[in-house]
């Protein structure tokens, strides 16, 4: 539904909708909305992380998509660095492009960015020596630095900390965080260059800043993976596990963790 235009059926898509006619997947005996995405880096992420009110919405938990190894706690930077920089990581999703990812961006166009967001925000966390302060804000000046402020339990960055030569502000949110850093020049993990899109490819992401002599910034290398927000099921994983010989009962219940497959026919 997301992606058809026009294009012609495939007879396995038509096999597989004909083969699951009348099952549905429930939780707390109600039909849920079978949240997906297009890739993951390696983990999933929980709704909770990725949109406001959805704490309830359990069975959309934080998911390892990786088959081998371990790789700590990724809320912690440097153990996110270390996953997210890997390109070696054993996961459903390891064959695709979107696996791994870096871009570049430069202060002017964080700034450029930012500004677009902070032009239709209400307000911000504005950092006052120690404390945050909502307040309007419509420029922080001159971008000098930025740093991942939060980071969920699946390395998934939930808020940054942007600041600048008259303003620090912190913007939360994954949705907005791919947006303020949408102008990143984007290459893929086989080398294609793909320009910039209208939203980062994911909020898994990581920094690797270059300074001049002065300690001045200069460009900013972001390094990350997957593609889309992250949450419920990933489709270049679901293909990765039905070549590894999960059903698709085992691929839902791993996506959707506590729901029931049910036959209402």
């Amino acid at each position: 539904s997301q992606c058809y235009n026009g294009a012609a059926e495939p007879g396995a898509a038509s096999e597989g909708v004909k083969a699951t006619w009348g099952q549905v997947l429930t939780f707390q005996d109600a039909i849920i909305p079978a949240n997906y995405f297009s890739t993951s880096c390696g983990w999933t992420a929980a709704a909770a992380d990725v949109w406001s009110g959805t704490d309830s919405l359990t069975y959309l938990s934080a998911k390892e998509q990786y088959t081998e190894g371990s790789y700590g706690d990724l809320s912690r930077e440097e153990e996110f660095h270390a996953f997210i920089t890997d390109t070696d990581v054993e996961a459903y999703d390891q064959e695709s492009r979107w696996f791994r990812w870096s871009a570049v961006i430069t202060p002017e166009q964080i700034q450029s960015g930012l500004e677009a967001y902070l032009s239709t925000a209400a307000s911000v966390k504005v950092l006052q020596d120690e404390y945050f302060t909502e307040e309007a804000c419509q420029s922080i000046g001159t971008v000098e630095d930025l740093y991942v402020y939060t980071r969920a339990g699946s390395g998934l960055a939930t808020s940054l900390l942007i600041t600048g030569s008259e303003a620090a502000v912190k913007i939360e949110g994954p949705q907005v965080i791919r947006q303020v850093l949408a102008a990143a020049r984007i290459t893929l993990s086989d080398g294609e260059f793909i320009g910039t899109r209208s939203l980062l490819p994911s909020a898994f992401i990581c920094f690797e800043k270059t300074k001049d002599t002065s300690g001045e910034l200069v460009s900013v290398k972001i390094c990350g993976g997957g593609y889309g927000h992250g949450t419920g099921l990933s489709q270049t994983g679901v293909r990765g596990m039905v070549e590894q010989g999960y059903s698709y009962e085992e691929i839902l219940a791993h996506y959707y963790e506590g729901t029931t497959l049910t036959d209402e026919r």
